[in-house]
């Protein structure tokens, strides 16, 4: 009998949407358009599920954020009309339901390892591939940055092209310590070498463009997630053996010895102390008298931004816009900075400034969600999802609070892979649990 739910369930099925999700992951930044067309294919289809399937779904926490986001939005939207004096301009309730794109690839990701693994090696492709698309010359633009000059390959701007290249140096990283780990048997074969050695070339050439675009959040981030991680592991573990401490140490060692030869790179040293007399002297400047440099120019914004958080914190102005009218109203900026720059520098106070304490509370719940359910499942792959999930969200949360990353699409794109990846393993198992019952 025909019926959606039998639609669903085929393998061809399963097949169409795997391979949209790949489209999807390898071009979305690429090649917008034909992302575009693997997002609306998955999107179809998860409406398909969600119909065929909505008494098991709908107990997912995520899918009642989801409403609670188009809620917020709503709410935020008449705050601003009739109670701020911003005119919201945009009504669009795409800023905050976009972030749950990543329920979707979950979804369809089945909680399969080939699907997943092939999606995040799509996804360190696509990063590459949007470089080579982008840019006018993108051998020369390479060849370019191997001489130490600054370079984006036409991605919005190099802190975007460094936030893709980071991100991707984290799943090819991870790919490889995974598939040493649980298929070592594999590494006797060609395909077993060849894959790795691939992932490795993907990681050097990612790390790469991550020093061409001399991005200092990035780096920070990318600095980030390696303490978190040794400390995460270094916590777990409670037999304090001689063979684990040595372990550390040498891991201890060899992070120092690599961070110092990197600070011996005169572009990379220049570049991470050349605004240190504007940092020093934050705490003792006023706003307007601070320096209009990277740095300077980022505290003025987010001074610009704080009035107006303390007078409209739940709800906000309204829209996304609200980010450009504070920039305008700012008495801290010029006016030649007023007409070049439309957004904050940091994802937290624009979802504040757009929609309040209860976006913000979306946006971060989004993340809550995604931990507990992750530390609560049982899987033999539980600790590598948990090591995923402390990596992502560490890189992730460093870099919004320098770049907007959380009201742009190529952080949405960042967010809709790794959170789709991570989550899926859960879903997956949680779904046929409640179904067998």
């Amino acid at each position: 009998m025909f019926s959606l739910k039998n639609i669903v369930e085929r393998k061809i099925t399963e097949y169409v949407m795997f391979i949209s999700t790949l489209g999807y992951t390898l071009f979305k930044v690429a090649d917008r358009n034909i992302g575009d067309v693997f997002l609306t294919l998955l999107v179809l289809g998860f409406i398909i599920g969600l119909i065929s399937n909505w008494k098991v779904l709908i107990q997912d926490k995520i899918l009642w954020l989801f409403l609670l986001s188009l809620l917020s939005q709503i709410l935020s939207w008449f705050h601003g009309i009739y109670f701020t004096p911003y005119t919201p301009s945009f009504f669009s309730l795409s800023p905050l339901a976009n972030l749950f794109y990543f329920f979707i690839l979950a979804y369809w990701l089945k909680g399969n390892a080939y699907y997943i693994f092939s999606t995040l090696t799509a996804y360190c492709l696509g990063v590459i591939l949007a470089c080579i698309l982008h840019s006018n010359a993108p051998v020369d633009e390479f060849l370019l940055g191997l001489t130490g000059q600054r370079v984006d390959f036409g991605i919005t701007n190099a802190n975007h092209t460094a936030a893709l290249a980071g991100s991707s140096i984290l799943a090819s990283i991870f790919m490889i310590y995974f598939f040493i780990k649980e298929f070592r048997i594999y590494l006797r074969t060609w395909y077993g070498i060849s894959y790795v050695s691939f992932l490795a070339i993907i990681s050097v050439i990612n790390l790469l463009l991550v020093y061409m675009t001399f991005s200092r959040s990035i780096w920070l981030a990318l600095f980030c997630v390696l303490v978190i991680l040794i400390f995460y592991v270094f916590f777990r573990n409670v037999s304090f053996n001689m063979k684990f401490l040595v372990k550390i140490i040498v891991v201890l060692i060899s992070s120092f010895l690599l961070i110092y030869s990197l600070l011996q790179v005169p572009q990379i040293n220049s570049r991470v102390f050349e605004e240190h007399e504007v940092i020093a002297g934050l705490l003792e400047k006023e706003p307007d008298e601070i320096a209009s440099s990277s740095v300077g120019l980022r505290v003025k914004f987010w001074y610009s931004s704080f009035d107006w958080i303390k007078e409209y914190p739940i709800l906000g102005l309204g829209d996304r816009n609200a980010r450009a009218f504070v920039i305008q109203k700012s008495p801290y900026l010029t006016q030649a900075v007023k007409d070049e720059f439309q957004h904050l520098h940091n994802g937290y106070i624009e979802i504040l400034i757009s929609y309040g304490l209860l976006g913000l509370f979306v946006v971060l719940g989004i993340f809550f969600i995604v931990f507990k359910n992750v530390f609560m499942m049982k899987s033999m792959y539980r600790n590598y999802v948990i090591w995923g999930a402390i990596a992502f969200s560490s890189y992730y949360y460093v870099i919004n609070i320098f770049e907007s990353f959380f009201m742009f699409k190529t952080g949405e794109y960042i967010q809709t892979v790794f959170l789709g990846c991570i989550y899926s393993l859960y879903l997956s198992r949680t779904l046929n649990n409640k179904k067998d019952k």
